[in-house]
């Protein structure tokens, strides 16, 4: 069986499929169309739409520039006022670093523990008013790096039986004796009659007094708290002495003394 001729218009390299008419006049594009096997042209989709609210380049465009401008102004701004914060806060501390600002710094511990000071203290001013005293108790420790010393003397004479405890505490900073010093001062204790001013050689000081007298016998006691720089002193004077004497000015005047004496005791 022979094959059969080939089509007129197929080329030998390139044959023409069976099925589909040959490239030529009769399926030449329309004018103006495409070249080709006169097939459709392909999809290009929809022409697009734009808004009038934003075409591009247009309005849309302009309100982002305004909204940028407006966030660059606002960030200049904080900038702006970040660094004058900056330098005022430099500038007040080198205020009060030469002396000229309101912050006064805290001054440095002014006093030191001494061992066994309940033995070496001289309590002579009380002595001379109650009689020769008999050490009662006389103990030292350390508690969160704060030394404490427990004195109690006794002494009696003729006219009067008297008590003196001391409580020395002696604070690593002046922080630390202020605030007890306010804590002791804002304890109520019952019996004792109003606060008062204790003025002295020392920062601050308060003291506080009570009358125990009965028909029988006649008692005083006071009782001070003061502190100067890292140091906090409480003294606590009882007399027991005849009804009707009246002792409680001599005994503030002793005790400032012994207060005194334990400030230059511990004074580095």
């Amino acid at each position: 069986m022979t094959a059969p001729p080939p089509h007129p218009d197929a080329t030998p390299h390139h044959p023409h499929p069976p099925g589909y008419p040959p490239a030529g006049p009769s399926s030449a594009a329309p004018p103006g169309g495409p070249p080709g096997y006169g097939l459709p042209p392909p999809y290009q989709g929809p022409a697009p739409q734009w808004t009038t609210s934003s075409p591009p380049g247009g309005g849309g465009g302009k309100v982002g520039w305004i909204l940028g401008g407006i966030a660059a102004v606002v960030t200049a701004l904080i900038i702006v006022v970040a660094g004058v914060v900056v330098v005022m806060r430099v500038g007040s501390g080198g205020d009060e670093a030469a002396g000229d600002g309101d912050t006064v710094p805290a001054a440095p511990n002014a006093y030191t523990p001494r061992e066994n000071i309940c033995v070496t203290l001289d309590i002579s001013p009380v002595e001379d008013l109650a009689g020769t005293s008999h050490i009662l108790h006389n103990e030292g420790y350390e508690m969160f790096s704060i030394q404490t010393w427990v004195c109690r003397y006794s002494m009696r004479n003729d006219e009067v039986w008297g008590e003196l405890k001391l409580t020395i505490d002696v604070y690593p900073d002046v922080d630390g004796a202020q605030r007890e010093f306010e804590r002791a001062a804002n304890t109520q204790l019952p019996n004792f009659g109003q606060i008062e001013d204790a003025p002295g050689s020392w920062q601050q000081g308060i003291i506080r007094a009570k009358d125990g007298s009965t028909d029988y016998v006649g008692s005083i006691t006071i009782l001070y708290q003061i502190q100067d720089s890292n140091l906090k002193v409480e003294a606590r004077f009882n007399c027991i002495l005849d009804v009707g004497v009246d002792l409680e000015p001599e005994m503030r005047a002793t005790v400032e003394e012994v207060i005194g004496n334990v400030m230059a005791a511990h004074a580095v």
